[in-house]
């Protein structure tokens, strides 16, 4: 079986990175439309939120390596220390 990284090269080689950039704008929308019916309590909106949620989390596997090197996990790092000193702040 080919692990995930192999499968997201090849579709990056096949489509190309800006092809995959403009099919992360329109997964994210798919999962804000997702989201909010689920929000509005309609039948069947949960399945379609974690179907959306995985074409996200795909495309952004791609396109952390399209960005490799370009500072993603340096900015990941500095983003969740930075949401850890706001819920330290929040408790009290």
């Amino acid at each position: 079986m080919t692990n995930d990284a192999e499968i997201y090269r090849q579709a990056l080689n096949q489509w190309g990175a800006r092809a995959q950039l403009l099919m992360f704008v329109e997964e994210s929308s798919e999962l804000n439309h997702a989201i909010c019916a689920y929000l509005r309590h309609r039948d069947g909106a949960l399945k379609g939120v974690i179907e959306e949620m995985a074409d996200c989390q795909i495309i952004l596997d791609q396109l952390k390596i399209v960005f490799d090197g370009c500072g993603f996990e340096a900015a990941k790092k500095d983003k969740l220390r930075r949401l850890e000193e706001r819920l330290l702040t929040t408790k009290a």
